[in-house]
């Protein structure tokens, strides 16, 4: 059976309702808060198991907390069920769809999110270059990697490399380093997973997949003056509408 939300999705996307799979059994738990049921579930399922989307979209998160579902929403939580995924028909996360501050407050404390400033390095090619203009906005298809450490983030960007780089025959650089600040305002647009890799000291912090930034600065560097970076780029994030 589909509730009133699950059936205007489907009308949406044009999909009828006796195509559609039918949701997993963790999903339908969550959606009728059979607790018992979930917490058996969650004794086995694996965390591909408990963040699988749908076929409306969601996840067994989203529904608990779209119903205030909030016992349920800390066990999925604690079993690994990732805030940061969208709905893949209106790009809402789980903490979007809740409606009592009772359920907010249960992912304001996730030790993960983070905001302020982080740092990228990577190369560009020439052709990539005019694609970052100050005042246009980007939006990144998948998950970002940035550190909180400039000095981590500037060995990515092939600093002090550059005249180790891929040149034409005429000695102009084809692979440009690159150095990328990160100005983060929404608390769910990253994660902070120093804790949970392998290398702490890299101070890992994802950007999760659909954040909109704005280009506030372009620096760039003539290779004579500045051999360790040649261009810097400011992406500051969009405020929410």
């Amino acid at each position: 059976e589909l509730n009133d939300t699950e059936e205007a999705t489907d009308t949406m996307v044009g999909i009828s309702v006796m195509e559609r799979p039918p949701p997993s059994d963790l999903y339908r738990a969550c959606r009728s808060n059979a607790i018992d049921k979930v917490y058996e579930y969650l004794k086995t399922a694996s965390v591909d198991e408990i963040n699988q989307i749908q076929s409306n979209g969601s996840t067994a998160l989203h529904i608990a907390s779209y119903h205030g579902h909030n016992e349920i929403v800390k066990l999925l939580l604690e079993k690994g069920a990732s805030p940061s995924i969208r709905n893949q028909i209106y790009g809402l996360t789980a903490f979007d769809e809740a409606r009592t501050n009772q359920t907010e407050d249960l992912f304001k404390f996730d030790p993960y999110y983070c905001t302020g400033i982080c740092y990228r390095g990577m190369l560009l090619t020439r052709n990539d270059l005019p694609k970052y203009i100050i005042g246009h906005r980007v939006m990144n298809k998948s998950f970002i990697s940035t550190s909180r450490s400039r000095q981590v983030a500037e060995i990515y960007s092939g600093a002090e490399q550059q005249n180790y780089l891929r040149q034409t025959p005429d000695n102009r650089p084809i692979q440009i380093s690159t150095f990328c600040t990160y100005i983060i305002r929404n608390k769910r647009t990253a994660l902070n997973i120093k804790s949970l890799s392998l290398f702490e000291d890299e101070e890992e912090v994802l950007i999760v997949p659909f954040s909109a930034f704005e280009v506030t600065e372009v620096k760039q560097y003539h290779h004579s003056k500045n051999a360790r970076i040649m261009v810097e780029l400011e992406f500051t994030e969009c405020n929410e509408s």
